[in-house]
């Protein structure tokens, strides 16, 4: 009669270790991927924001300028907020010309606690073309950090062209 060997269960102690280092690993892979969507819906929202900021500005210089006397415009042009009931300072948000930075805070109005929805700093520059067109085309740059603090080498750069027929 043959005895038969009983047949050991389970795993050992350096297969389970094995195998949590494995899923250890892969863990920590997905976890770093969700951190890297994080920041770039992070960025993805201060573009967005910055391009908004920027259409908001740009249009309401384009025209002003075609109706300005010419030679102040490097001066006397301003933007204000489109949605102008949505926020609670907008007198507080005028877009001007200006050498250094400058911060706009977006407050909510339809909030009991009044809040920064959200904040832009900015450079405004205004110019004629050098050359036979100074008088009838200029140049607007903008330039938008998108935020009130933090860092400055992420800047948006945008630019128009404004033209006055009537100088």
């Amino acid at each position: 009669m043959k005895t038969q060997v009983p047949i050991k269960a389970g795993f050992t102690l350096v297969e389970v270790a094995l195998a949590m280092m494995v899923i250890g690993i892969g863990l920590m892979a997905i976890f770093g991927l969700f951190f890297s969507a994080l920041d770039t819906d992070k960025a993805s929202q201060d573009d967005t924001m910055a391009a908004f900021f920027a259409e908001d500005v740009m249009s309401a210089i384009m025209a002003q300028a075609v109706t300005m006397e010419w030679a102040r415009l490097q001066y006397d042009i301003a933007a204000i907020p489109a949605a102008t009931d949505i926020w609670a300072n907008v007198g507080q948000l005028t877009v001007v010309p200006t050498a250094t930075w400058r911060t706009n805070r977006y407050i909510n109005r339809w909030t009991e606690q009044q809040f920064t929805e959200y904040a832009m700093r900015y450079k405004l520059d205004i110019r004629p073309v050098a050359g036979a067109l100074r008088n009838h085309l200029a140049y607007a740059r903008l330039e938008v950090l998108p935020g009130e603090f933090g860092p400055t080498d992420l800047v948006r750069k945008f630019y128009v062209e404004l033209s006055n027929v009537n100088p």
